[in-house]
This record gives C-alpha cells, structure tokens and sequence, in this order.
C-alpha cells in the first residue's frame, strides 16, 4: 500500500513540473516575439516615413502651381565702342583723343611719326618721307607722287614753290590722326569730327580754314579718303 502512495506522489509530482515549465517556456516566446514585433514595426515606420518624404518632394517639385525660385539677372555688360573704323596704336597711324570736333590738327596727315600738313613744301615733305620713286607730272605745273599707301599731288605756288596740295589714301593701313580709314563705318565719322560742313554725293567734307577733309562713303563704309588745300 505504501508503495501505491509513493508511486502517485512521484507522478504528482512529475506532472505539477511539467505544467510549471510549459507555462514559464511561453511567457519567455512571447516577450521575445513582442520585442521582434515592435522593431519590424519602428522600422517599417521609418521607411514609410521617409517614402512618403520623397513622394511630397516630387510632388512639389512636379507640381505646375509651386512657386519657382526667381533666376537671379545677369549683370549685362557694358558693349565696348565699335572697333571697326578705329586704327589701332602701332599702324603706322598716331591716334588722338576723339573730340566730336574739327580742329586745325585734324587736317594734318601723319605717317609713322612724320606729320605731313597741307601747303607744306615738298622739299620738306621729301626730307619726312623721302623722293618716291614713281612720279608723274600733271596739267598745270603739278605733280603727283605714288608712296604705295597714299598719292600726293603738288602745285606750285605764285613765288614758285612746289607745295603740296593733295592727298589721297589708298589702302587701310593708313587713316586720319583721329583712326578713320578705308572700311570705317560712316556712322562713326560723326562720332569723331560732328556734323560735316558739306554732303554732296555719297561723300561729306570738313573743313577747317582753307583745308578740307573729305570722306566719300558707299554702304556705310568709307572707300576713300582725300585731304585737299584750297589755294
């Protein structure tokens, strides 16, 4: 009998055990299960979150009706003067200041660094640039003198002086003391010596005492260029 006893409190006691440790073994699923859970969860909350960030960026920046950032203006440069026409430092031209008037300098002819004035002797005029080689005489006691670039032509006076009367430019390499050549756009003349005190033709004269500077212009463009003494 005493056996029976001891055989049912060793099964008591085996089954009291197996209940207490199925019951504990859930407890330590579930917490582990709930911690996983709740990380899933933060983390599929954080995607979504930055997902649905991106999406609103898009969004405004495809949206029509979303104010624009003004571009900001470029400072527009100052357009630098016309070059065209301007005979620049070094050939063979001297080029003074632009005043928008004549002046009795202006009439002058310079050529490398010699100044050739109208009625100035031919003699001191060979003694500047030297006797060309090609010389032609011309009704009237005058001669004309071929330096390549421009022609001279002189006349002689009452005390019977040869002096110089003419030029004429040919080529662009060479201009006026003011930078005015062969190509110069005829706008610009006006710019450089004002308002002409002639127009006939296609070609616009100043003058400044007995001494004339006339431009003939075709196009816009000047084609030649003549200094010329009245005597």
């Amino acid at each position: 009998m005493r056996k029976i006893y001891l055989i049912l409190a060793l099964v008591l006691v085996v089954t009291v055990f197996s209940s207490c440790y199925d019951n504990a073994k859930p407890v330590v699923i579930d917490s582990e299960y709930t911690e996983e859970t709740t990380t899933e969860s933060q983390t599929q909350s954080t995607t979504e979150g930055k997902l649905n960030a991106e999406v609103e960026t898009i969004k405004v920046a495809t949206d029509p009706t979303t104010p624009k950032k003004p571009k900001k203006k470029k400072k527009k440069e100052t357009e630098p003067l016309p070059t065209q026409g301007v005979v620049q430092p070094g050939r063979r031209i001297v080029v003074t200041t632009v005043s928008g008037s004549v002046n009795s300098n202006d009439m002058d002819f310079v050529y490398v660094t010699s100044i050739i004035k109208l009625n100035e002797s031919m003699n001191s005029v060979f003694e500047k640039l030297g006797e060309d080689n090609i010389s032609s005489e011309l009704p009237k006691n005058k001669m004309e003198y071929d330096y390549s670039d421009f022609v001279m032509t002189s006349y002689v006076d009452a005390k019977g002086v040869e002096r110089l009367e003419k030029i004429d430019i040919l080529t662009e390499d060479v201009g006026t003391v003011k930078g005015a050549k062969i190509g110069s756009y005829g706008t610009e003349l006006k710019r450089l010596y004002g308002e002409p005190n002639l127009y006939k033709g296609n070609t616009v004269t100043y003058t400044k005492g007995s001494s004339n500077l006339t431009f003939a212009v075709e196009d816009n463009l000047v084609t030649s260029i003549t200094y010329l003494y009245n005597h």
